[in-house]
C-alpha cells in the first residue's frame, strides 16, 4: 500500500495538457448542442410547424458523414494532446485555488 505523500511514477500522474485538449473539446460540444437545440427551438417557434425543415439529397448521406466526422473527433482527442503536452521534468503550470 502506498502513502499519498509518496510520488507517483511518470505513468500515473496526467500531464495538464493532456486533459485540457478533452475538457475544451467536450465544452464546446455540449455547448454547440445546446446553441443548435435552441436554434431549432427558435426556428420551430416562428414557423408555427411541428417539424424542422429536411433536405432530402442530404437525408441519404447525413448518417454516413457522421462517420468520419466521428473519427476525425477521436484522433484529435488521441493523437492531438500528447504532442502538446510538455516535457515530464517542466512544472506542472500553476493551478488556480478556490
Amino acid at each position: 500500500m502506498r502513502c499519498h505523500d509518496e510520488p507517483h511514477s511518470h505513468r500515473e500522474v496526467s500531464h495538464p495538457a493532456y486533459t485540457a485538449e478533452g475538457v475544451l473539446a467536450a465544452s464546446g460540444l455540449i455547448a454547440g448542442e445546446a446553441l443548435m437545440g435552441l436554434a431549432v427551438a427558435a426556428v420551430l417557434g416562428l414557423r408555427g410547424e411541428p417539424a424542422f425543415w429536411n433536405v432530402a439529397s442530404f437525408a441519404k448521406i447525413a448518417p454516413w458523414l457522421a462517420l468520419p466526422v466521428a473519427a476525425l473527433l477521436i484522433w484529435h482527442l488521441i493523437a492531438v494532446p500528447p504532442r502538446k503536452a510538455g516535457a515530464p521534468d517542466e512544472p506542472a503550470p500553476p493551478t488556480a485555488v478556490m
